[in-house]
């Protein structure tokens, strides 16, 4: 599934920790490449220029914008077909916000150079799942008072209304075809108006 020339498209895919974001995007990004695309695949550890959110502060959080900014920049091809990352600046200006900043617009100003993805997917689960899957893959849990401010967060951004909410608490195979079939509907005209499914938990 190639879009036209000179047309590459961003999707991104969004969600609280443990809902299965980079899983998905690393299968979407895997399916568009045996279709026969080029693809472009960002998701942490390759996001090194997006810091873990406990590094963000009132004091470093323009220089981290910049570095965001930077590294987009830099490493967006403009020769591939499809563009596809589990984090963006929605996700740095959610924790911004969480964190109930004295400048809430000053975040947002250093990404507005950024280009504007062609669909958001957010993946919706609840905290009792994301904590289940984050002790199941080990490593570091988060809080549950963490996971709610990071999707109220979210849910505050005026472009959450723009979101292809899509239940991540089902099988994975099945949240990868809904993802799929979100993606398949992208066109120029789609593109700039992405359908709100589904409903916050």
């Amino acid at each position: 599934m190639k879009p036209e020339p000179n047309s590459s498209k961003r999707v991104i895919l969004l969600g609280i920790d443990g809902v299965g974001k980079t899983s998905q995007a690393t299968a979407l990004a895997e399916r568009l490449r045996q279709e026969g695309s080029k693809v472009e695949l960002y998701t942490r550890p390759g996001l090194s220029y997006l810091p873990e959110a406990d590094a963000i502060t009132p004091d470093n959080r323009y220089d981290l914008a910049q570095r965001v900014t930077q590294g987009i920049s830099a490493s967006a091809s403009n020769d591939v077909d499809w563009w596809v990352a589990d984090r963006y600046s929605l996700s740095h200006i959610a924790l911004d916000s969480m964190q109930d900043r004295p400048d809430p617009d000053g975040l947002r100003d250093c990404y507005r150079s950024l280009p504007t993805p062609d669909l958001v997917v957010w993946l919706e689960a609840s905290i009792e799942e994301c904590l289940a899957r984050q002790v199941q893959r080990g490593g570091d849990v988060d809080s549950r008072a963490y996971l709610e401010g990071l999707r109220d967060g979210f849910w505050s951004l005026p472009e959450s209304n723009s979101f292809e909410v899509i239940d991540a608490e089902r099988a994975f195979d099945t949240v990868r075809e809904d993802i799929w079939s979100a993606v398949s509907r992208l066109d120029p005209a789609a593109a700039s108006h992405p359908t709100f499914h589904g409903q916050r938990h």
